[in-house]
C-alpha cells in the first residue's frame, strides 16, 4: 500500500545509491553532486550508536531532505 506523501510513515521507496569513496573532493566529484551536496563528518558516538543498532536522522540541505542511516542489521531487523 501506498503512503500518503504527507504522511509522517513516508519515505521514498527506490534504494539510495551509496558508494564508498576516498575522502576529498576528487571522489565527491567522482559521485556528483545532483542538486546540491553536502559532507558530514559522524563522530565516534554517533558511529558507536549505529554500531548498537541505533539509527541516525539527518536533515540536509537546509531541513528540505531528511535521511535516515542504519548501521549493520539482522537479516530480519526491520528498516521501516
Amino acid at each position: 500500500m501506498d503512503q500518503d506523501f504527507n504522511s509522517p510513515a513516508y519515505a521514498h521507496q527506490s534504494a539510495p545509491d551509496v558508494r564508498i569513496l576516498e575522502p576529498g573532493q576528487a571522489g565527491r566529484d567522482a559521485f556528483g553532486h545532483r542538486f546540491g551536496s553536502q559532507v558530514l563528518v559522524l563522530t565516534p558516538e554517533q558511529m558507536e550508536a549505529l554500531e548498537r543498532g541505533k539509527q541516525l536522522a539527518i536533515s540536509i540541505m537546509e531541513d528540505e531532505y531528511a535521511l535516515f542511516i542504519t548501521g549493520p542489521v539482522e537479516a530480519d531487523h526491520d528498516l521501516e
